[in-house]
C-alpha cells in the first residue's frame, strides 16, 4: 500500500529529498479530529510525515511490514494507527487516488516552469492595471474626502488642496496617472501637503526679499527662498 500525507506539497516543499527536518504546524493542535485520534495515530503520524519527505512526491510505502521495520513498532500498534489515520484523511491512499490529486502532490517548483510564472506575473499586473483609473476632469472631492482634509489637516484649505490635487492627476500622463484607489491617493495628497503658514510666511518672505533686491537693499548675490 502506497499513502501520501494530506496537502503534502501545499505545506512541504524542498528541493532536495530527505531532509533534516520537516514542518509541522502549531495548528495541529487546535485540530479536533487530529487530538481526538487514538494515541498510537498521533505516535504514528509524525514518523509517518518523515518517511513521506524521503520520497520525490511524499508518496511512500505504507505496508505493514515496511512500517514494523522501518518505524521498529510493532504490527499490532501499525494497524491500529494507520486506519483511524486513514479514515480521517491525514494519509491519503495512492493508489486510488485520481489523477488530479496525484497531480497537485508534486511539489510546485517542479511542475510550474519560469516561463509560466513570468506568464502569470505579466497577466496578474494587466489586470490590476485594468482596474485602474484616472481621475475625471471635473472631479470634486466628496463628503468623506473633505471630512477627512478637515480632521487631519485643519490647516489646509481642502478647496485649494483639491484643486491642486485634480491640476495635478489630470496632467499626469500614461499609466502614472491611473491609480485604483483615488481615496487613498487623496489621503497621501493632504498628509504630505505643506502647512499653509509655513508656505504663506515663505512665499512673503520671498517677495519681500525680491523687493529689497529691486531697491538696492539687498545684494543680488544673497539666497532667495524658492516656493515653486
Amino acid at each position: 500500500m502506497k499513502l501520501i500525507p494530506k496537502n503534502w506539497a501545499k505545506f512541504q516543499h524542498y528541493k532536495d529529498r530527505c531532509p533534516p527536518w520537516i514542518k509541522l504546524h502549531r495548528d495541529l493542535l487546535n485540530n479536533r479530529d487530529f487530538i481526538c485520534l487514538p494515541t498510537a495515530s498521533k505516535a504514528l503520524a509524525p514518523l509517518m510525515w518523515l518517511l513521506a519527505s524521503e520520497s520525490k512526491d511524499g508518496i511512500f510505502d505504507a505496508s505493514i511490514e515496511e512500517l514494523e521495520f522501518r518505524l521498529r513498532m510493532p504490527s499490532s500498534e501499525i494497524k491500529i494507527g494507520i486506519k483511524s489515520l486513514i479514515e480521517k484523511g491525514f494519509f491519503i491512499d495512492a493508489d486510488t487516488m485520481l489523477a488530479p490529486c496525484l497531480q497537485g502532490a508534486i511539489p510546485e517548483t517542479e511542475t510550474e516552469t519560469k516561463t509560466e510564472k513570468e506568464t502569470k506575473t505579466k497577466t496578474e499586473t494587466k489586470q490590476k492595471a485594468q482596474t485602474a483609473s484616472r481621475l475625471p476632469d471635473n472631479w470634486q472631492p466628496n463628503v468623506d474626502q473633505i471630512e477627512y482634509c478637515k480632521l487631519n489637516r485643519p490647516d489646509l484649505d481642502w478647496k485649494v488642496v483639491s484643486d491642486s490635487f485634480r491640476d495635478y492627476w489630470i496632467a499626469q500622463p500614461g499609466i502614472k496617472g491611473r491609480k485604483t484607489d483615488w481615496f487613498a491617493t487623496w489621503r497621501n495628497w493632504v498628509r504630505n501637503q505643506r502647512r499653509y503658514d509655513t508656505y504663506t510666511n515663505a512665499k512673503d518672505k520671498s517677495r519681500r526679499e525680491a523687493m529689497e533686491i529691486l531697491t538696492g537693499k539687498r545684494k543680488t548675490d544673497e539666497s532667495i527662498i524658492d516656493i515653486n
